[in-house]
């Protein structure tokens, strides 16, 4: 019942939004959005400092819940800067979270009604690419697939706007579509770029350094096969 009663609420302010004829309750629900915000990005700074561990801050159910809140009250009050941290949120979370990322995605996109239309495609970029990331991609030599590989890009194009550590988390993921294509000089490229940020992350670290041990056992083997080959030719 709370639950209806939310949801019904939602849309009414939703409509009255959209509609835009009473500038009052306009003016009320960006207050509002605005207070909720500033007062959540402060609760999430606390947590940040009470939970140092990024991949133990996605697994904590009360830093969830305020980010997903904080995102939530951008939407009525500053769509462009929610737009602005998505993208690092989302490079956390293919690491640390993935079905969190894909439950703040469809979060955000049940205000779909409010954003514009390029957000809603990056909404659309950003949900898909998370849904079809495959982390055993790289153990099968599977290529990346077309929503893989967009969300990739997508996420590159908004890098300027990461921390180091977010860059690092995309540096992976690029390292992990490179050897998915057989380019494993530049996998290695890129995997080596995370090692200065691995130092505290368990999980983080974990899938550094066997991302580098898969790309030395391929080049062993090319190593092998180019051997086998010149002995052919050459008779030895």
């Amino acid at each position: 019942m709370h639950e209806t009663g939310h949801l019904v609420l939602r849309e009414h302010l939703i409509q009255e939004y959209i509609a835009g004829k009473n500038a009052e309750i306009i003016s009320m629900i960006k207050e509002f959005g605005g207070a909720a915000a500033r007062l959540l990005s402060e609760q999430i700074n606390e947590l940040n400092t009470a939970i140092a561990l990024m991949e133990k801050r996605y697994d904590d159910q009360r830093y969830q819940m305020t980010l997903l809140a904080y995102c939530t009250s951008l939407v009525w009050d500053a769509a462009g800067r929610l737009f602005k941290i998505l993208p690092g949120i989302v490079i956390e979370c293919l690491q640390y979270n993935r079905s969190f990322a894909l439950r703040l995605l469809r979060r955000i996109d049940e205000f779909r009604a409010l954003l514009s239309k390029g957000q809603c495609k990056n909404i659309d970029v950003m949900r898909n690419g998370v849904m079809a990331y495959n982390p055993e991609g790289m153990w099968l030599l599977v290529p990346s697939s077309e929503e893989e590989t967009a969300l990739l890009k997508f996420l590159e194009e908004k890098s300027a706007d990461f921390t180091e550590q977010q860059r690092a988390l995309l540096d992976c993921r690029k390292g992990e579509s490179y050897h998915r294509s057989g380019q494993y000089d530049r996998a290695c490229e890129e995997f080596e770029r995370c090692l200065p940020f691995i130092k505290g992350s368990v999980n983080f670290g974990k899938t550094v350094v066997e991302s580098l041990r898969a790309c030395g056992a391929r080049f062993l083997v090319l190593a092998r096969l180019w051997g086998g080959h010149a002995c052919l030719q050459t008779g030895c």
